[in-house]
């Protein structure tokens, strides 16, 4: 390359770097508007969202743990008397779940089970106690299906016995007593042979008395009765009664005399037949009651009037025999058999009875020719129908003819006897008739001529007094002349002194009987089976859960032996303050567990005080923004109870709470809590975009919810769904 070649070259490469530094100082250089242009801030843009009609709802979240209502433990110490008790047993249950009457353990050989109550147990359960404790187990043992009889709830009496000794029967542990049964049984013997004393004296005080022709008579209470008791006395001894005249009263009943050979050995009733009926009758006819038509021994309506009519005379209503709704029942077979007869008969005649058919229409078929089968089946049924309203009709009669007044056996007494003397009452008013209650003599017989010897004598003297004119010495002793009155008067005399005898040996008896009757029920009473108070824990409410058993089958129980929790499961919230004024008692709540997918509902059932510490394991959740309830703050201590029961299973369970702590009536207009801004007029207002044009819009608030609030315009027509508000600039 020449010299010019050279020149040239570096003119052009010195040009090229010329430019490209021209070129990279010209972009470091700027003028002061563009430096201010790029450096001011960009223009301002909106932020907005619509408005919206809707249901606006606020719920809050909570988180709960499941916890048992109640919890106690069963102590075993002193357990069964035993200074060091050894574990026996140990029962298992599903799911740890145990319920009244169970057995949890045995100890020492002795059982422990659980009873419903709210008195824990603190003495040795006995028969003869009374009070509250008694009462708990009584209600218990009914509970499991044990009946305590006769026994006042309150009062461990013969009944409560029984249900005891069933109940350790059936879990199969021997039941303790207490008492002395060798006391009992001995004065049982002691008893019966006094009764046997007794027994003897009685039949000698009876011959005794019919010596000198007295009959005693006692009443007799009918199978199932309860015992007699004397309610009134019309008589005295020495008093004169004659038939149809009222002795006394036994449990408000009438014991009476009629004349009468056969004693009374039944019940007397409407229908009956027989010479006992056929004396009752003559008794009332004596009397001066009609029997109407009756027969004579057989008992008819008359009769019924007549013995009504007597009753009623002595002051008392009789007993009635027969069922009134046996008439009624009776009633209405009869009309229904009537009925079905009387439809029975038309069907007959509408089947034999032939029609006239008009002339115009001969084609028609009369009834009749349905053809004889048919007629002959419709004739049977006839046939049959009348046989069935007869015996129905003879039923109702029956029916009718049974129910009446009747004399029960205990109530009178029939005697040959038309005139007697009142010789003995062995008892008071109030007292049981005793098996002699009253000894009559005999005064005048039945059927004996007036003026007879024997018209107004005894039957001893009776038969002592042939020798009373003196004329006679053959009723005396031998050898004497005497007249036979002294040697009757002696007999009598010894008679009444042997006689005088029997009833002082029958008194002691008797007295001896009472005390020793005495003694034993009050040994009975207190002497059975009873539940030691080890034995039993009394539980508030069940069923229970089984948290913690302390020991094993052949060591000593612990001290806390076993720990239940009681009833079904609870929810224990601790809910922040800021929240409290959206919950109230008997507010229904939605449960549920991403854990165990369970769901349910609950209610709101208690709302503490506000307490100063708080557990960081509860929080709560308010439209949609989590909130902690306790970091070491204060809380409500809140207590659900679920619908439905839970099984102990669900036991410290942590799970959601969702309550709906307020909700519009309707569909209101919504916007973002971030819209809305107030002025210093105290009014608030949105922000509408119109035209591109914001417009400031006046509103009026409502409840919020989800970071929504609703909204209600001042000036209607201002605000639509749709619209679009300002709630930021960004």
């Amino acid at each position: 390359m020449d010299r010019k070649g050279k020149v040239f070259l570096i003119a052009v490469v010195v040009l090229a770097i010329t430019s490209v530094v021209g070129v990279v100082l010209s972009s470091g250089i700027k003028s002061p508007a563009v430096i201010a242009a790029e450096t001011a801030p960009p223009t301002p843009s909106l932020i907005t969202s619509s408005v919206e009609r809707k249901v606006l709802v606020n719920n809050l979240v909570f988180r709960g743990v499941f916890a048992e209502r109640s919890s106690m433990t069963i102590n075993p110490s002193g357990l069964s008397g035993s200074s060091s008790p050894i574990i026996t047993q140990i029962y298992h249950y599903n799911q740890n779940t145990v319920y009244a009457g169970d057995v949890l353990a045995a100890i020492s050989g002795n059982p422990l089970f659980i009873m419903q109550g709210n008195i824990p147990s603190y003495r040795n359960i006995a028969p003869g106690d009374q009070g509250p404790d008694v009462a708990e187990l009584q209600r218990g043992l009914i509970a499991l299906g044990y009946s305590i009889g006769e026994d006042q709830i309150g009062t461990y009496g013969n009944g409560t016995k029984k249900a005891v000794a069933a109940y350790y029967q059936h879990i199969g542990f021997p039941v303790a007593y207490k008492g002395n049964s060798g006391d009992i049984s001995s004065l049982a013997l002691k008893l019966n042979k006094y009764e046997g004393y007794i027994s003897a004296n009685l039949l000698m005080e009876k011959k005794a008395l019919a010596s000198q022709g007295v009959q005693t008579y006692s009443p007799v209470s009918e199978a199932g009765a309860n015992s007699l008791v004397i309610t009134g006395i019309d008589v005295h001894v020495g008093s004169i009664i004659k038939s149809g005249d009222l002795i006394a009263s036994i449990s408000r009943r009438p014991l009476f005399i009629m004349q009468g050979n056969i004693p009374s050995y039944r019940n007397i009733a409407p229908g009956d037949q027989g010479p006992d009926v056929a004396e009752l009758q003559r008794g009332l006819i004596a009397l001066g009651y009609s029997i109407g038509e009756d027969q004579i021994g057989t008992y008819g309506n008359g009769t019924k009037k007549a013995v009504a009519a007597y009753y009623q005379h002595i002051g008392f209503s009789p007993v009635t025999a027969g069922s009134q709704s046996a008439i009624q029942e009776a009633q209405q077979t009869v009309s229904s058999d009537q009925s079905t007869l009387l439809a029975a008969e038309n069907t007959l005649y509408q089947a034999t009875t032939t029609t006239t058919t008009l002339a115009e229409s001969p084609s028609v078929v009369s009834p009749g020719s349905m053809g004889n089968t048919g007629v002959e089946e419709l004739q049977l049924q006839l046939q049959n129908d009348r046989q069935a309203l007869s015996q129905a009709e003879q039923s109702l009669s029956q029916a009718e003819l049974a129910f009446g007044p009747e004399v029960p056996m205990a109530e009178v007494i029939f005697t040959s006897c038309v005139r007697l003397e009142v010789a003995s009452v062995s008892a008071s008013v109030g007292d049981p008739p005793g098996s002699h209650f009253i000894g009559l003599r005999c005064l005048r017989y039945k059927n004996s001529s007036q003026g007879s010897e024997a018209q107004y004598v005894s039957h001893f003297l009776d038969q002592h007094s042939s020798g009373s004119s003196g004329s006679s010495g053959s009723s005396g002793s031998s050898g004497s002349s005497g007249s036979s009155g002294s040697s009757g008067n002696s007999g009598l005399n010894n008679s009444q002194n042997s006689l005088s005898n029997i009833k002082s040996v029958l008194a002691y008896y008797e007295q001896e009987v009472a005390v020793l009757k005495q003694s034993l029920d009050a040994k009975e009473q207190i002497t059975g089976p009873e539940v030691p108070e080890y034995d039993v824990a009394f539980i508030p409410t069940l069923p229970a859960h089984i948290v913690s058993i302390s020991g094993s089958v052949g060591t000593k129980p612990g001290s806390d032996f076993i720990k239940l929790a009681a009833g079904y499961p609870i929810l224990k919230v601790q809910l922040n303050p800021s929240y409290i004024s959206a919950v109230h008692l008997g507010q229904e709540v939605t449960i549920s567990d991403s854990i165990t997918s369970y769901k349910g509902q609950g209610v709101i059932t208690h709302i503490g005080q506000l307490s100063a510490s708080g557990n960081s394991g509860s929080s709560a959740v308010s439209s949609g923004s989590l909130s902690n309830s306790g970091t070491g703050s204060s809380y409500y201590p809140i207590t659900i109870t679920p619908l439905r029961n839970l099984t102990t299973s669900f036991l410290g369970e942590n799970v959601q709470i969702n309550i709906l702590a307020a909700k519009t009536k309707g569909s209101v207009l919504v916007v973002p809590i971030s819209a809305i801004f107030a002025t210093s007029d105290g009014n608030t207002y949105v922000s509408v975009l119109k035209s591109g044009q914001e417009v400031r819009v006046a509103v009026k608030t409502g409840i919020s919810g989800n970071g929504d609030i609703a909204i209600t315009p001042l000036q209607s027509n201002t605000l639509l769904p749709g619209e679009q508000v300002v709630d930021g600039v960004r």
